[in-house]
């Protein structure tokens, strides 16, 4: 079996070697959380979405 190790990443995401997937995000799934509000992770969701939109041009 392969040993996991904990250290410093060799170099930083970019848009080619990583991916953002919000899959069936409702906000109603998240009701019984208590870690935070749920406007809160509607509004995080909301402008990780835009910030995708905006930084790539549009979604694929």
């Amino acid at each position: 079996m392969t040993q996991a190790s904990v250290g410093a990443a060799r170099s930083l995401l970019t848009p080619t070697d990583h991916a953002l997937i919000l899959i069936d995000h409702q906000s109603q799934m998240a009701f019984p959380l208590n870690s935070i509000e749920v406007g809160a992770l509607r509004a995080n969701t909301a402008t990780i979405a835009h910030a995708r939109r905006t930084r790539a041009g549009g979604l694929r």
